[in-house]
């Protein structure tokens, strides 16, 4: 008998890389030039409410990057957001296929981001064929 019924994952940091955590930020204030210790404090101040859905991608990125007139769009920032959410190295992907392979229990995922990055974990996953 197998000793869970459910077993619930975490997907940033477990499946997929921690997507808009302290690094990942870090490399988008190099890459687009922004200031540091002004992007973080607006990030502090509107990501727990991005998360929770109280409020869109786009009225993130109007408040923590697009407050003044930039060089790079909207739609560039935006896509190098998304695209730090990537497969984790050595990360659990194996044996969530194991346990979706032996269909001896349910998997669920747990997800505290954004609905925009969490739809693009998503279909990264998808990709990756976790289940047959």
């Amino acid at each position: 008998m197998f000793p869970f019924d459910v077993i619930l994952f975490d997907v940033g940091g477990v499946l997929l890389t921690n997507g808009w955590d302290h690094c990942e930020r870090a490399a988008a204030i190099a890459q687009f030039h922004l200031d540091a210790e002004d992007f973080e404090a607006r990030h502090l101040q509107l990501y727990d409410a991005w998360e929770r859905d109280a409020i869109s991608g786009k009225t993130y990125l109007n408040e923590t990057v697009f407050y003044r007139p930039r060089e790079f769009s909207r739609g560039d920032f935006f896509s190098f957001l998304l695209s730090q959410s990537k497969l984790q190295p050595n990360g659990a992907l194996d044996i969530l296929k194991e346990l979706a392979a032996s269909r001896k229990c349910l998997l669920g995922a747990l997800n505290n981001e954004a609905r925009e990055p969490n739809a693009t974990a998503s279909a990264s996953l998808a990709c990756a064929r976790v289940s047959k």
